[in-house]
């Protein structure tokens, strides 16, 4: 969408992307979900399960992993540690 409105390629705008935030799209939009579930994880009652889906995740596990990867500890080690 965005490269026919800029007429630009996506290659081109991913690499904009990369230069300008150092990291890809793709990167990017995974963080900024991991940062909002742990937000979610401090401030609601909610399950990690119920949290893993309301962000695109249907298992448990490779929410965590990702959330793993991000944060640096698990979804209910970071939820303890409120």
């Amino acid at each position: 969408m965005l490269s026919e409105k800029f007429h630009i390629s996506g290659t081109s705008i991913k690499c904009a992307f990369k230069a300008a935030y150092g990291e890809s799209v793709y990167a990017y939009i995974k963080k900024q979900k991991m940062l909002s579930a742990a937000k979610d994880l401090k401030n609601t009652d909610k399950s990690v399960l119920e949290i893993a889906g309301s962000y695109g995740y249907d298992n448990g596990s490779k929410f965590a992993k990702a959330f793993r990867e991000c944060v640096g500890m698990s979804p209910l080690a970071y939820r303890k540690s409120r």
